[in-house]
């Protein structure tokens, strides 16, 4: 660039980034080259060279021969000739790939935010109307046992989910013992069987209290037809069981 802002030289590589032939631009003002949202800032640039100042790595948009922008990280410098002229220098380097990927993955957090925000909104809303209607939901692992619960499910057999980890084990110990055996009994036919499955039976709680629940589940297989998981819920039919 001249001190007021004229190219005066372009190299090969700029002519293969943009697509320009150098003799298209010689002569003509730099800002003609840049976006014009670009132009505030490349104004201040092009005077901090004037003054002698450093510019290292500041990004910007500059038209490609092919139509729309590219962007470019350019490293600037300004030189004093021997004539007392300054000629100022710019090393630029193609980003639009790099920029595009940041884009991508700017969108990508946004949509993964949202969609978890979605999921909170849902989940919130899952367990309010299961408080409503006194539905908790559960889910067995067959290969583990290990077993998850909502927290309807939790005021139900009235634990802390902070502090109680169930499994099938505990869930049994909940279990009325006059009931315990057909209960178990129910869920192991049921593995691997298609179609939902119900059973009535009673919690016996720590302090000796009763609670009549009615358990609802349906068992799930993988694509080689190997039971993996049960999903079932738990209802509260005390007052059923009243009227």
């Amino acid at each position: 660039f001249s001190a007021t802002g004229e190219l005066k030289a372009l190299n090969h590589a700029f002519e293969t980034i943009t697509g320009w032939s150098g003799a298209d631009w010689i002569g003509k003002p730099y800002l003609e080259l840049i976006h014009p949202e670009d132009h505030p800032r490349a104004r201040q640039l092009f005077e901090s060279l004037l003054r002698g100042e450093s510019v290292p790595h500041f990004e910007m948009r500059i038209r490609a021969a092919a139509g729309g922008f590219l962007d470019i990280e350019v490293t600037g410098f300004a030189n004093q000739l021997s004539d007392g002229t300054i000629e100022i220098q710019a090393i630029s380097r193609d980003i639009t790939e790099r920029k595009r990927v940041e884009a991508d993955l700017q969108r990508n957090e946004r949509e993964q935010r949202q969609l978890a925000r979605q999921l909170e909104a849902g989940k919130a809303r899952l367990i309010a109307a299961q408080a409503v209607a006194k539905v908790g939901s559960w889910e067995t692992n067959f290969a583990t046992l290990a077993v998850t619960w909502s927290e309807q499910t939790h005021r139900i057999f009235e634990t802390d989910p902070a502090t109680f980890q169930p499994d099938h084990a505990s869930f049994l110990k909940f279990v009325h013992p006059d009931d315990r055996t057909r209960v178990d009994e129910a869920f192991v036919r049921s593995i691997g069987q298609p179609g939902t499955h119900a059973i009535e039976h009673r919690l016996l709680l720590p302090d000796g209290r009763i609670k009549f629940v009615e358990e609802r589940w349906q068992s799930f297989s993988d694509d080689q037809g190997r039971p993996m998981h049960a999903l079932g819920t738990c209802q509260d039919i005390a007052e059923r069981k009243a009227a």
